[in-house]
């Protein structure tokens, strides 16, 4: 679960940069929308990590 949370972190920041070279959204709206998302994603992996090294 922590390797499938980690790779959604890399593809949400993935989609971020993308989502930077499209004319939709300024660009602290786009980094702080999906900053939030990359944080969720990696604290959870974190976290799935340490309770299965415990």
């Amino acid at each position: 679960m922590a390797r499938a949370l980690s790779a959604m972190a890399l593809a949400q920041a993935l989609v971020a940069l993308v989502a930077l070279g499209l004319p939709s959204s300024g660009p602290l709206e786009i980094v702080t929308v999906n900053g939030l998302f990359v944080a969720l994603f990696a604290g959870s992996a974190y976290l799935f990590r340490r309770a299965f090294i415990q």
